[in-house]
């Protein structure tokens, strides 16, 4: 009996083995098909709204050159998304990569479309954790630092189209500059307190209560470190600006193919302003409303009708979303990280450990 069971574990170990791994070849080909299912119904619903948008559009938004404008923008918009995942992981610091930061981009622009708010901000730092083992509370500071630097970017943005153009609703975006400047006081006095003033920082850090909460705020403290130091923030600083000029330059590329009313480069500049603070006010998922509401008013205060301005906001919201749908489609399939898995991590909320 004791020869049997000896011959038998070996046995009962690869067995066991066997129907491990087929659970995680199971697991695996569910997330593909999950993939493939969210994938196509995303690339279907993109093009019924495209079509209902064309159809009630004037002649020139349905003609050949809107849709080959959008074609020729996706390669700004794609590298729009891809410089932010280097940006990000110059911010968090190693063991965070810049692929790994690029997918966590990338999912989080596609779970913005589904998710109500700004939700999808926390996607970013659990990706990365899940991808990288980066601690959670890092890669949530990286992110604020992350916001700050788009801050300040729109905040040049909207100062430029203070002094360049004047509309109906210049008073409204200087409300919104004031704002934009006061959150760039706060946050940047904040880093420059954790990065010029160490001690004291390491002192508040001391009087939290828990070590776990103690480890968290270190990792915090790392990141606002690294910020604070000038020649560390040269280069997310540089990428930054670049993203938004891509951005910048796909409006002007859309606008001068539809052709109709010609609008300067600072007027194209407020409608890509006004677009973006209706994205940062929203509470719908993916700005829905906000942003097209946005973008028909702007473009309606230099004389496009409500039809036109409505069609041309749709198109560059799909020109914007198009990258970011067949690289989450092909991330999701290859990996074990899931959509559905990311989803109940944010209901769940943030652990910080």
């Amino acid at each position: 009996m004791e020869g049997a069971d000896i011959m038998n574990g070996p046995d009962e170990a690869n067995g066991l083995r066997r129907t491990q791994q087929s659970d995680e070849l199971r697991h695996v080909k569910s997330q593909q098909g999950r993939a493939i299912l969210i994938g196509g119904t995303v690339a279907l619903a993109t093009v019924g709204v495209l079509a209902i948008s064309l159809r009630y559009a004037t002649d020139a938004l349905r003609s050949r050159d809107a849709l080959l404008a959008i074609v020729a923008m996706q390669p700004l918009a794609f590298f729009a998304i891809w410089i932010q995942g280097p940006r990000l992981s110059l911010l968090a610091g190693p063991p965070a990569t810049a692929a790994a930061a690029f997918w966590a981009n990338v999912l989080s622009s596609t779970v913005f479309m589904i998710t109500p708010a700004r939700i999808s901000e926390a996607v970013k730092p659990i990706v990365l954790t899940m991808q990288t083992g980066l601690p959670l509370a890092r890669g949530f500071a990286a992110i604020a630092v992350e916001r700050l630097l788009d801050i300040g970017c729109l905040a040049i943005l909207v100062g430029l189209t203070l002094g360049s153009v004047a509309t109906e609703y210049s008073a409204e975006m200087r409300g919104s500059w004031v704002i934009l400047l006061v959150l760039l006081l706060l946050g940047f006095g904040g880093i420059s307190l954790a990065s010029s003033r160490p001690k004291f920082a390491e002192s508040l850090v001391r009087l939290v209560p828990t070590q776990r909460l103690r480890h968290a705020a270190i990792e915090v403290l790392e990141v606002l470190s690294r910020a604070g130091n000038w020649r560390q923030l040269r280069l997310p600083l540089l990428l930054s600006a670049l993203s938004w000029a891509a951005s910048y330059a796909n409006w002007n590329i859309l606008l001068a193919a539809i052709g109709g009313i010609a609008l300067s480069p600072g007027e194209v500049l407020a409608v890509f302003v006004i677009g973006t603070l209706g994205l940062v006010v929203t509470v719908t998922p993916g700005g829905l409303g906000t942003y097209e509401g946005a973008i028909v008013v702007a473009l309606g205060a230099f004389g496009y009708p409500f039809a036109d301005a409505l069609a041309i906001a749709i198109l560059m919201r799909i020109a914007t979303i198009l990258p970011a749908l067949p690289t989450t489609v092909w991330f999701l399939a290859r990996s074990s990280i899931g959509l559905p898995d990311l989803l109940e991590r944010l209901r769940q909320g943030p652990n910080l450990r």
